[in-house]
């Protein structure tokens, strides 16, 4: 289903509109069966990313040694996890995005990239 409409019917089942001024309780709608929902299709989402990168995310033995944990380039590791061209977890980068940085800071930081933070 391909609707424009779609988006602004569910949140309205998820959360719908009462009268202006109206001290009523809202009505719970959609909401409780929606979230339910909506957090399955985010699981079963994350965990197809995550299965599609297990390989490139795996150490294998002989690499466990200084030489080996200190020639890992964490920048290579994000290109590759960030970018879906790269069989990476958009879907899981994005969510980490969201829940780590609050209303206020995606405002304030349009320009800045939260991945690498360096002191």
């Amino acid at each position: 289903m391909v609707s424009e409409e779609l988006p602004s019917i569910l949140r309205r089942w998820h959360k719908p509109p009462r009268t202006l001024g109206s001290k009523d309780v809202r009505a719970q709608g959609g909401s409780r069966a929606l979230g339910e929902f909506s957090f399955e299709c985010m699981v079963q989402a994350v965990e197809d990313e995550l299965e599609a990168v297990q390989d490139i995310m795996q150490c294998p033995e002989d690499a466990v040694s200084a030489d080996g944990l200190t020639s890992l380039f964490i920048e290579d590791m994000i290109l590759k996890l960030s970018t879906p061209g790269f069989g990476g977890t958009p879907t899981l980068w994005a969510f980490l995005h969201r829940v780590t940085r609050t209303v206020k800071q995606r405002e304030n930081s349009t320009y800045k990239t939260p991945e690498l933070v360096c002191g």
